[in-house]
Formats: C-alpha cells, structure tokens, sequence
C-alpha cells in the first residue's frame, strides 16, 4: 500500500510535466488533465467498493494492474491529447482499484463508522476504541494468529519461537500503550455511550452490514460485533508501558 500511493503522487507530479514538455500542452490544460487524474481515482474507488464484494479479489486485481500497463503504455506513445486523456483516466482507475484491493480495513473500520454516526465519535478515536478486541478477536483465527505473531516478532515486541499467543499478547499490549500516549478515550463510557441491549444491538447490526466486515480475516457477524462493544465497555489496560 505504501508502494501504491507512492505510485500515486509519483504519477500526478510526473504528469503535468510529461503533458508540458512531450505534447506541448498548455500549463492550464495540463493542470486540467491532472486533476481528471485525481477524479479518476476518486470515482474508481467508488466503482471498486460495489465491484470488489461480486469478483474475486485476485481478478480484480489482475485486471487493474493490465488496465495500469495498458494506460501507461498509451500515454508513452500518444502523440495526441486525446490519447492523453484516455491514459490519464484509464491510469486513475486502474490505481483506484489496485490501492482498495490492498487496503481493506475489517472489523476495526466497520464497528467504528456506526459509534461516529451515532454518537459523534471521531472516526480514528472509534478506530482505537475497538482494534485491541478486534485483534484478539482476529487471533483465533490460526492465519491471523500467525501474521500477527510475526508482526510483533519483527517489531521485536516478542518472538514467534517462544509462542504465538504471547506474541499476540505483545502486539495487543503495545497497542494499548500507544492508544494511551496519545491520550486516547480508553472505553466507550468515557465518549458517553450507553451501554444498553438494544444500543449495542442498533451499532452491531450496522456494523455487520459495512461492507469493509466482508473483508475482516475472521468471518464475523452481529453477535460478534456485539461482544465486541461490549468488550469495549471495559476500561482499557496501560499496555506494555505503564501510564
């Protein structure tokens, strides 16, 4: 993801250059074309997040990167700006597509967007609010539970060889402690939620139905989010840094 966006600005700074310099385009048509560029990617990440839930996540993908080459292949040889044009939009698309198949967000993402929507909390606060559950809740899943396990091995926060769930407890804990430092509300009583059965069933059903829970690593439902909140409820701990 780090790589794609780099694509990204790398393109819109080349662009305007290329347009100027190969074409002889005007510095305001360039100007213009580059932001096509960027609404190209806005409404491809729009197109994406209907088409992802019917197709397979690898054809799409194999299909943004051919639809990529194809563009850049034409913008190279395009002598015209009708051609350039085409290559732009085709461009913006394609990297709208690549950068959502590589950025799915899970379970975190989906309960939070209901507590913004329902109780006015900001959306990376929210965020932070349910990621400790969400990852331990994430963790029962063998795959999950190793790909965790090496992230924290590789931030040096545990080694894998002296057990997963430990280094999944790291990673857990310094969460914590970061989400602390940064001040962070530590339980969704502290943001005023009340913690009622049919409050928690209204922000689960919601939450269940976010299409950004489809693509969470462990199948999750309504009475998993529910459990979440709930967990969420409780005052988060200091983590791995005392505070």
């Amino acid at each position: 993801l780090f790589f794609q966006f780099g694509n990204e600005w790398a393109i819109a700074g080349w662009l305007p250059l290329f347009l100027t310099q190969r074409l002889g385009m005007s510095p305001a048509a360039a100007i213009g074309l580059l932001a096509f560029y960027w609404l190209a990617l806005l409404v491809g990440r729009v197109l994406a997040q209907w088409i992802l839930p019917r197709v397979r996540h690898s054809r799409v993908l194999v299909s943004c990167v051919l639809l990529s080459m194809f563009a850049c292949t034409l913008l190279v040889f395009t002598d015209n700006s009708f051609g350039a044009t085409l290559g732009v939009l085709l461009l913006g698309a394609a990297f709208a597509g690549t950068a959502i198949e590589n950025s799915m967000l899970g379970a975190a993402h989906s309960a939070a967007n209901p507590l913004t929507a329902h109780h006015n909390i900001v959306h990376g606060q929210a965020v932070g609010l349910m990621l400790p559950a969400v990852v331990r809740f994430n963790a029962k899943d063998p795959a999950a539970r190793r790909a965790y396990g090496e992230l924290a091995s590789t931030a040096e926060l545990a080694h894998v060889r002296d057990g997963l769930n430990e280094a999944v407890d790291a990673l857990v804990g310094r969460l914590e402690a970061l989400l602390n430092i940064a001040q962070m509300p530590r339980s969704l009583a502290e943001c005023g939620v009340k913690n009622t059965d049919a409050g928690i069933a209204i922000l689960a059903d919601e939450a269940a139905r976010q299409w950004t829970a489809t693509f969470n690593p462990r199948a999750i439902n309504a009475h998993d989010f529910a459990a979440l909140y709930q967990h969420a409820f409780e005052r988060r701990g200091d983590g791995d840094v005392g505070g």
